[in-house]
């Protein structure tokens, strides 16, 4: 008995000894990626064929175009202001004279003319009752009908306005100034010859208008109406302080249906209204002198190409959305040259080609992406980063197939109001160099390792990615963006998190 005590006694020590375990479950460390970004950014994809295009040798250029025409020229006027009398008629004998037609300002002179609107008025006084006929006859003023103006006494007291409507003026192509009107007056009575019957007083002292003139112009403006050209570039921000244009042009091809060579007087505006900042340069020659457009011919419009280079790259380096011509019109001043000839309806037209390609010295400065890219995590992911995640890098994978690098920093946020300037705004940066493909022509591998804090940033159904990119000054030397298939840049992005699995009971 004792014995089976004893091995009683020495059992119940053992066991108490013992430690009783808990089966332990299986457990194992996965790598989670989560890509984020695989995009390929082709130069090709700027071009719109509007404001963005392809220009000579690939090379990608700012465009911009527009059009602007003057209001018909409308009709050549001036009032003579003259008056002629009174003259005393007499039975039997006529009377020649003649009546100034002249521009009292200077700025008319008359070789031939349509008329639109006019008038010769006269005034009959005392005429004798013996009178049976009593006319005034101007050669020089042509009816429609061919024939030459005439003024019939009919009766009439007062003053009285004869309209010269469609009537003309003049021979067409003779090359004649008329300064005057020659007018003759004939009177008709059974009265003894010299006898008097009356007196006539004529005058032109209204406006007289053409809708087709011959002659000269001084000092004649025609106006330019405004128009407005957009140029809508979704350009980065800042980008207007990264780079410094060297080349631009400004074409004008002004078309001229006036029968006068025009002086072109202008100033071409730009404004970036997102930065509000505007230039405004004139529109003269190397020497500081207005363009002339040459006449139209009776054949043809009068052409002119001009071809502006001069501030041109400072006007656009403002990175404008709007460029227009401002303060046009054009001076007719014939003095001193051949006549012309110009009808109401005749225009000058202005149509206008601004390009820059993009060659430009890159400065010391940094470029924003201007809206940033939306990334979804799935909520299993958000789940294994939150409970089960040990560690996590970003990788970051570019090929650059561009001449220019820069130092690029990684905005982290879970709100799209990011304001690089207020941590506050987002939750993490980093920053990395790429450089150009004349330095690295592969592609380049990146890893930025994260915190547990910025690793939780991925717990979020959305996180927000903004790009800056910061250059350094190219040195004076110009760099030349081309858009052919061969010019893009790649972007790999992917987080790689170290995740711990158990296995659940």
């Amino acid at each position: 008995m004792k014995y089976y005590l004893a091995a009683l006694a020495l059992l119940l020590v053992l066991l108490s000894a013992c430690e009783i375990r808990k089966p332990v479950l299986p457990e194992w460390d996965v790598t989670l990626n989560i890509p984020l970004m695989n995009e390929r950014f082709f130069v090709t994809d700027l071009v719109d064929s509007v404001n963005i295009m392809v220009g000579e040798n690939d090379i990608l250029t700012l465009h911009g175009s527009g059009e602007a025409n003057t209001p018909p020229f409308g009709n050549v006027s001036f009032n003579p202001e003259v008056t002629a009398g009174p003259y005393n008629l007499l039975a039997g004998v006529p009377i020649s004279n003649t009546l100034a037609i002249e521009d009292p300002e200077g700025n008319v002179q008359l070789y031939y003319g349509r008329i639109f609107s006019g008038n010769f008025s006269t005034l009959f006084e005392n005429i004798h009752p013996s009178v049976s006929q009593l006319k005034i006859s101007i050669p020089q003023v042509v009816t429609p009908q061919g024939n030459a103006y005439q003024i019939v006494y009919t009766g009439a007291t007062g003053w009285e306005d004869h309209p010269l409507d469609d009537c003309e003026v003049g021979i067409l192509n003779s090359g004649q100034q008329i300064t005057e009107l020659q007018y003759f007056i004939t009177v008709v009575s059974t009265l003894p010859e010299g006898t008097p019957v009356g007196t006539l007083t004529l005058a032109m002292n209204q406006t007289l208008a053409f809708d087709v003139f011959q002659g000269h112009l001084n000092n004649y403006q025609l106006a330019l109406e405004e128009t407005a050209t957009s140029i809508t570039v979704d350009y980065p921000h800042d980008i207007e302080e990264a780079v410094e244009l060297t080349e631009a042009s400004l074409r004008i091809l002004l078309t001229n249906e006036v029968g006068f060579a025009a002086e072109f007087h202008g100033s071409f505006y730009a404004v970036n209204t997102r930065t509000n900042e505007e230039r405004s340069i004139p529109i003269v020659d190397e020497a500081g002198n207005w363009y002339i457009t040459p006449p139209a011919t009776a054949e043809e419009p009068g052409y002119a190409e001009l071809v502006f280079t001069n501030n041109i790259s400072q006007l656009l380096q403002i990175m404008p959305d709007r460029v227009e011509i401002r303060d046009a019109f054009f001076l007719v001043n014939s003095a001193g040259g051949p006549y012309g000839t110009v009808r109401s309806t005749d225009i000058i037209s202005c149509d206008y080609q601004i390009d820059a390609p993009f060659k430009f010295i890159l400065n010391d400065s940094m470029i924003r992406m201007k809206e940033p890219i939306e990334v979804d995590i799935s909520s299993q992911n958000r789940n294994r980063i939150r409970d089960n995640a040990l560690s996590a890098f970003l990788e970051l994978k570019v090929l650059n197939m561009l001449p220019i690098g820069a130092t690029a920093t990684l905005y982290v946020a879970v709100s799209d109001t990011i304001d690089i300037a207020d941590s506050l705004t987002y939750e993490f940066s980093r920053s990395f160099t790429v450089n150009s493909n004349t330095l690295s022509p592969d592609e380049q591998t990146l890893e930025l390792s994260l915190s547990k804090t910025e690793l939780d940033v991925f717990t979020n159904p959305k996180v927000y990615l903004l790009w800056t990119f910061s250059f350094e000054s190219s040195q004076g030397e110009v760099i030349t963006i081309t858009a052919s298939p061969a010019d893009y840049i790649q972007v790999k992005s992917m987080m790689t998190a170290r995740i711990r699995i158990r296995e659940e009971s």
